[in-house]
């Protein structure tokens, strides 16, 4: 009774029939029985180019713009640059000013619009909807310049373009150095770190950095940007996954000479290839909405340090759980009287967190010496429990190594402490540390009579060498916030002001990265290549420890585990501008380092600028400046020697006013900067002032962490180094270094913001002081948030966690497939969404395919699993699998089968997967001849008595009833499938304003919005049966109305080409829906027991159907509804009843005042549609098809 097999082949299906195979095997015979001669030479095949792929794979984009005489952008040239980078890349490219060519019918013969600048230009409402759909159905977008000043009033357009420039547009181009961030994108693909071009810069209102993925940056410092600038975080290229398609935005190219460069020409065809899908890229790595910050740790019990203490360093195991320490402070409070022999007594505790139960322990505590409060230099202190390093073998050995001052060690009297190395063992069965196990390895003396600096970051290289980061044990004060020179005062004769004493002292080991080589015994060895080796000091005036001396309070240190590379940070001074006196601000230090050296503390910083020496006999006379290539430690508190190794560069400074300071040199002919703060250029305006105290973050690879956790940070983020600031929520950054110019120490290529994805604030979801930053092996950042205050205790110290959440690159490689609702055990499959260049299925029974969207019949119905491979341009592979339940989605329930209108009296059984014999046997198609349907329910027939689903008598009577059937003789016709459930039956369909209908997930078509209507456009017909299923889907405690328009003249005929009539009336004058309104009929459709009194059946305004003659059902219920017109005679059938019968005979009024009468609607032709009325009158359809009577 249904079409269910059509005579169409299904694309590249390669499952044949046996017959086949027979046919294949003769072939073969044949073949082999042939004479034998010598074979011609074949020419060999010639490989078809990248384009040429691309070309077959039918890639094509609109490139759209306003009238070139009325932009301000060079859009001609743009348009004609995007048309030969297509022709040399085989993608075709069609330009047009015509905002008609917004339609979804044009529209989805482009896998991109490139949209330029369209001064003078609106797209309409219905043009819009068009491209909103479009996006929505997987296509891209490419926005070049001021195709970001377009749709203005558009609230969908700002979001598809990311944001809108911020005031009137430049009016001259400037030079200027743009970043490009994204390492991985298309769009940058074969660009260097770091471009110098000249452009249009725009600013943009609201910055839309952290709500779109940035690609590439400029630096506002190399022009200027004017009062609407967006700062050092100033995004020029962007892109984002949007509304279910893909974006890319650039705001290059506003000069003619931008058409004309090879890196703008390569940017522009990268984000071609990503919008059009014939490459992959990541646009979601750098949305702050993909990311959660989760708190792990809760406050801790009052009186006790149950969930953690001072929050100071942390180190994680290769199981995830985090360890980390506590500095000193207590719950008891501080001990600061230096006569109380606890003076100092704290707290070092050492947590675990577990990834398995997320609770946390408590493993130990160490009396540690620190625990003295807030207050001057001589009350505060700021050792304890400061390092935390796992051992490399740790999950075989559990040895940990801590960096501390142990209380019991002091002495009070001068005033000494002993900084320590230790080994401890962890019992992971006992979930704690036994302190028998202690082995101290190394431990020298800091004086405790004042603060500060400490340090304390702790790590390991690949080969098992420990670095401890040792802060210069030297107070602020003494030199006016300068250089740590002054010698004069001292406790007992030990300096706590100069840190020439500390960190310049080749004898101490204060002030210095140490390395050393843990060995089984407890002790340890040095590795080759420090910076003093002990055979080179026979007068004993360095320690050969040290690695690298000249670091003042080394708060951080990290080993890149991809290169060995060792990642520090220290905090600077307290002067808060530059003295031309005395030398730079306070300068945060951040460095990588790769071998042993002098990073310059107290001699000189930032990129060697030097400080003022003092007088070694009256240390308020200030002398020369320091030699940052010869400097020389004349202090009288030095140990050690005199001449020192020269300083080196460090990649990154900055001051309380602003990153990266340079001066000129003075004019004298000494080499030294003016410290003039007027002078300063600022060569790092990523990293801000204020209160500051920089902390050294990890370096990420994704490809050392397991990436199937669900939480790993993406691949974006690879060889970005994370640097935070305790101080400063401000400087949040992930630094990209030029790995050419890391041995020299060279500044980054740049840095991004990290504020957005670690947002600051105390609340549970947020970072409000960064203490410490680790990743863990499944990929999420861990972090320790120090809280509010100093040396104490505070409810918001935590460890949180923060998850990546966002998914794969797009396009994600998509299967979908979807029941044909007019063909049996059918499936179209879809793999439009996945983009690519070539495809492979195999639908799970044998059956492949290379179409992207194939049709496949499968001979039995059963679950299926059906596997898509996309090829993408680059060469990458990405596969995907849908779930296939093979069977009817729309079955004949009928109780016997019928052939057209005719009863066979067979019971129309069920066959399996919801089919029933008749949805097996195609009678509503246009057969060529009766024969061919015979055979065809031959065949069919012969198949159900092998399976035993009906008699031999049954198939007999079927076969005979076809060949007494009308089916396939002269004159006779079929059904035409008008939509199938399938995305490109509705080719033919248009959407008139307003609302929309849309394809659910089982191909069921839903209207929304309104007042609206679907029509089917491809076709208009005369006499007609038209047939399709639907039911009411409305919110709860309503019922939809919706209805079927039929016998409409075409509602895009141009008003000053219709005649006079109902066309021109009213309503029908400006809108297509309204023509159907006013010039055809609407066939009613509505079961609600209130409200509209017009039913199901009802001939609208014209011959109503009562509720009980409409043979309403339940809500929910699938309706067969069949609309014959015959002349003008219509019958409305509901569920094989007739509900309805009307002739539409001239002089009949319309029942609403206005309407005109059906004197007007004589049509003997027409179009027929779908209506949508509200989103409340919800209303599903699915297998419609028409017979021409």
């Amino acid at each position: 009774m249904r079409p269910r097999v059509s005579a169409r082949s299904y694309g590249s299906r390669t499952r044949r029939g046996a017959w086949v195979v027979a046919v294949c095997a003769a072939l073969t015979l044949g073949q082999s029985m042939m004479p034998v001669s010598a074979a011609p030479v074949e020419p060999v095949a010639q490989q078809p180019s990248d384009a040429q792929l691309t070309a077959a794979a039918g890639v094509s984009v609109l490139v759209f713009h306003g009238d070139a005489a009325a932009q301000q952008d060079p859009v001609a040239r743009a348009a004609e640059e995007l048309r030969r980078i297509g022709e040399a890349n085989g993608i075709a490219v069609e330009v047009s000013s015509d905002p008609a060519v917004f339609t979804a019918e044009k529209l989805s013969a482009h896998r991109a619009v490139a949209f330029l600048a369209a001064d003078g230009v609106t797209l309409s409402e219905p043009q819009e909807a068009a491209l909103q759909k479009y996006m929505r159905a997987g296509g891209g977008f490419v926005g070049i310049s001021d195709a970001a000043r377009a749709q203005l009033d558009s609230e969908w357009f700002t979001g598809l373009i990311g944001t809108r420039p911020a005031g009137e547009r430049p009016a001259e181009p400037a030079e200027a150095v743009v970043d490009l961030v994204d390492r991985q994108h298309p769009a940058n693909d074969g660009l260097p770190l770091n471009w110098k071009r000249s452009d249009r810069w725009q600013n943009w209102e609201p910055n839309p950095v952290g709500t779109v993925h940035t690609v590439a940056q400029v630096e506002e410092r190399h022009y200027e940007p004017g009062e609407t600038a967006n700062g050092p975080f100033h995004p020029i290229s962007w892109c984002h996954d949007y509304d279910g398609g893909r974006s890319f935005y650039t705001g290059m190219g506003g000069t003619e000479g931008s058409y004309g460069e090879a890196g703008f020409r390569n940017h522009l065809l990268g984000a071609l290839k990503w919008t059009t899908g014939l490459v992959r890229g990541d646009c979601q790595a750098t949305i702050a909405a993909n990311y959660k910050v989760e708190r792990l740790t809760t406050e801790n019990k009052e009186g006790e340090l149950d969930q953690i203490g001072e929050p100071h360093g942390m180190t994680i195991a290769p199981d995830g759980g985090v360890f980390y320490v506590g500095k000193g402070a207590c719950p008891s409070g501080p001990v600061a009287d230096w006569e109380d022999p606890n003076v100092g007594l704290g707290c070092g505790t050492i947590h675990r967190w577990d990834p398995a139960t997320k609770q946390t322990t408590l493993l130990s505590t160490l009396e540690v010496m620190g625990n003295r409060g807030s207050g001057s230099e001589l009350v505060k202190n700021e050792e304890g429990l400061l390092g935390i390093a796992l051992d490399p073998a740790f999950a075989d050995n559990g040895r940990i190594y801590v960096y501390w001052m142990p209380h019991e060690n002091i002495d009070r009297e001068n005033r000494i402490g002993k900084r320590t190395i230790s080994r401890l063992t962890y019992d992971a069965a006992a979930q704690s540390i036994d302190l028998a196990s202690r082995t101290d390895l190394l431990s020298w003396d800091a004086q405790i009579h004042s603060c500060c600096h400490a340090g304390g970051g702790m790590t390991f290289d690949s080969k098992g060498n420990l670095y401890i980061g040792s802060g210069d044990n030297n107070s602020s004060q003494g030199s006016d916030g300068y250089s740590g020179n002054n010698w004069t005062e001292a406790y007992n004769g030990v300096s706590f002001q100069d840190a020439r004493a500390t960190s310049g002292n080749t004898n101490s080991l204060n002030g210095k990265i140490l390395r050393i080589h843990p060995e089984d015994d407890g002790s340890y060895t040095i590795p080759d290549g420090n910076l003093f080796p002990e055979e080179s000091d026979p007068a004993n005036k360095t320690l050969p420890e040290i690695y690298v001396m000249g670091v003042r309070n080394i708060s951080r240190l990290a080993i890149d585990p991809a290169t060995d590379w060792l990642t520090a940070a220290w905090v600077g001074p307290d002067a808060t501008s530059p003295s031309p006196e005395l030398g730079p601000a306070k300068y945060e230090t951040a460095t990588v380092i790769t071998s042993a050296g002098n990073q310059g503390w107290p001699y000189c910083m930032g990129n060697r600028q030097p400080y003022r020496d003092r007088s070694n006999t009256d240390a308020e006379i200030l002398t020369g400046w320091y030699d940052c290539d010869k400097p020389q430690n004349t202090s009288p508190r030095n140990t050690g020697l005199v001449d020192l190794p020269p300083v080196r560069d460090n990649m990154i400074w900055y001051s309380p006013d602003g990153g990266g300071p340079v001066f000129p040199d003075r004019l004298d002919g000494t080499d030294v900067p003016t410290y003039n703060a007027d002078d300063a250029t600022y060569t790092q305006p990523y990293l801000t002032g204020g209160g500051q105290a920089v902390m050294s973050g990890p370096t990420y690879h994704r490809d050392r962490v397991n990436t199937n956790s669900g939480v790993a940070w993406p691949e974006y983020w690879n060889d970005k180094w994370f640097i935070g600031d305790q101080s400063n929520s401000d400087n949040r950054i992930a630094v990209t270094v030029d790995p050419t110019g890391v041995e020299r120490q060279a500044p980054p290529a740049f840095a991004e913001t990290l504020s957005r994805i670690i947002p600051a604030g105390s609340g549970e979801g947020q970072l409000q002081s960064w203490m410490d930053a680790k990743f863990g092996p499944d990929g999420a950042l861990y972090m320790l948030d120090y809280a509010g205050g100093f040396f104490s205790l505070d409810p918001n110290q935590k460890l949180i966690r923060i998850t990546y959440q966002g998914g794969q690159a797009s396009p994600a490689p998509t299967a979908s497939s979807v029941a044909v609702q007019d063909e049996a055990l059918t499936y179209a499959f879809n793999g439009a969404r996945s983009g690519g260049r070539s495809y492979q299925w195999d639908f799970g029974d044998g059956g492949t395919s290379t179409e992207m969207n194939p049709r496949h019949r499968y001979d039995r119905a059963g679950t299926y699993t059906a596997r898509l491979t996309v090829t993408y341009a680059d060469g990458e592979q990405a596969t995907t699998r849908t779930a296939v339940q093979a069977g009817c989605a729309v079955p004949d329930t009928a109780d016997t089968v019928h052939f057209d209108e005719s009863d066979t009296t067979v019971p129309n059984r069920q066959t399996g997967g919801g089919c029933t014999v008749d949805d097996l046997i195609d009678d509503e198609s246009t057969w060529p001849s009766n024969e061919a349907f015979t055979a065809h329910v031959g065949e069919v027939t012969g198949g159900l008595v092998e399976l035993g689903l009906i008699t031999p008598e049954q198939r007999d009577t079927l076969n005979r009833a076809a060949a007494d059937s009308a089916i396939g003789t002269p004159g006779h016709t079929g059904y035409e499938s008008i939509f199938n459930g399938t995305a490109d039956s509705l080719d033919g369909w248009s959407q008139a304003p307003s609302g929309e209908f849309s394809i659910q997930g089982d191909g069921s078509l839903r209207s929304g919005g309104g007042l609206g209507m679907l029509w089917y456009a491809d076709k208009n017909f005369g006499n007609f049966s038209m047939k399709l299923k639907f039911r009411d889907v409305a919110p709860e405690g309503a019922r939809s109305n919706s209805g079927v328009f039929v016998r409409f003249p075409n509602p895009d005929t141009p008003l000053d080409q219709r005649p006079p009539g109902c066309g021109t009336t009213g309503s029908a004058r400006t809108s297509a829906a309204w023509v159907a309104i006013y010039c055809g009929h609407e066939i009613q459709m509505y079961d609600g027991d209130t409200g509209e009194t017009q039913k199901t059946g009802s001939v609208y305004n014209f011959d109503p159907v009562t509720l009980d003659q409409s043979g309403a059902t339940p809500k929910g219920t699938w309706n067969e509804y069949e609309i014959r017109v015959v002349g003008q005679h219509y019958t409305i059938i509901r569920n094989g009843v007739v509900i309805n019968e009307f002739d539409n005979t001239p002089g009949i009024e319309s029942s609403r005042e206005g309407d005109p009468p059906t004197d007007l609607r004589q049509f003997a032709d027409g179009f027929v549609g779908l209506q949508n009325h509200s989103d409340t009158d919800l209303t599903e359809f699915r297998d419609i098809r028409v017979r021409e009577l």
